[in-house]
């Protein structure tokens, strides 16, 4: 008997565990993985669908919301089977819109929804940690990486990291590591007039990850927190996040500080 699977795989990022998605509303998450399962994973657009002519993408999906209803119908105990109204999935999709997970856009035959960055998140390399290049030199401040990379603003960065995170070990910033500290800066902190500071807010979301900071030692370093662009971009998006609810509930830092000093 083969184990083959034949209906393929999707991947699913553990970061959904502390997503809106997972600790909401139960609907939210059944819809989420139902989208998953059923967008286009071919790099070849389907169609044309309607009078419209509407293609499909990779990472979208088309369907009425009558028929999504009638695909995520369950049965609830002995009180027999289950399902949404139309209004109930549009109100579910609305939610997965405001969390900024798809898109969606009404055309002539249904709902044309787009699972937004699905090429980052169904990408296996957007996961892999690419292992140390134990043939490369160590010194961090030699002159090719010089040549290559704004070493100053990524040595900047690495203070913020290490005075945050890394005063407890014995971590160098090796050219690797500067090197993603840089591609951080370009991609998220090269126009932000108070970079470093936006970098704390960063490091001090990753602090408060308790995922993050009760696994392993290696999981707060550098080369793991910033390791692809998916990783950067969700450790910025989480910065932000953070900076936005201080200053919406006005905390009080110092005393927050004191407390993750003593942890």
């Amino acid at each position: 008997m083969s184990d083959h699977l034949q209906d393929g795989y999707i991947r699913l990022s553990r970061k959904i565990k502390d997503s809106v998605i997972f600790k909401g509303d139960p609907a939210v998450l059944r819809l989420w993985i139902y989208l998953l399962l059923s967008m286009n994973t071919s790099k070849k657009p389907r169609g044309p669908y309607g009078e419209q002519k509407t293609m499909v993408g990779y990472g979208q999906y088309l369907r009425s919301l009558r028929k999504i209803a009638d695909d995520c119908e369950w049965v609830m105990g002995g009180r027999g089977v289950k399902r949404w109204s139309p209004s109930q999935v549009q109100r579910i999709l609305q939610t997965l819109e405001n969390e900024g997970s798809i898109s969606t856009r009404v055309v002539d035959c249904g709902t044309l929804i787009t699972i937004n960055k699905a090429s980052v998140y169904q990408d296996g390399e957007s996961y892999r940690v690419k292992a140390p290049d134990t043939t490369r030199h160590h010194q961090y401040n030699n002159k090719n990486y010089k040549k290559e990379n704004n070493t100053s603003k990524a040595m900047e960065l690495w203070d913020v990291w290490y005075d945050l995170l890394g005063n407890r070990s014995t971590a160098k910033p090796f050219p690797q590591r500067l090197t993603l500290l840089n591609k951080f800066y370009e991609e998220h902190l090269k126009d932000d007039g108070d970079y470093k500071e936006s970098f704390r807010w960063v490091i001090k979301a990753v602090r408060k990850d308790s995922w993050i900071m009760k696994g392993k030692r290696s999981w707060q370093m550098v080369d793991s927190l910033f390791a692809n662009p998916a990783k950067r971009e969700n450790r910025m998006q989480e910065g932000v996040e953070l900076q936005t609810r201080n200053i919406s509930q006005n905390i009080d830092l110092d005393l927050w500080e004191k407390e993750m000093a003593n942890d």
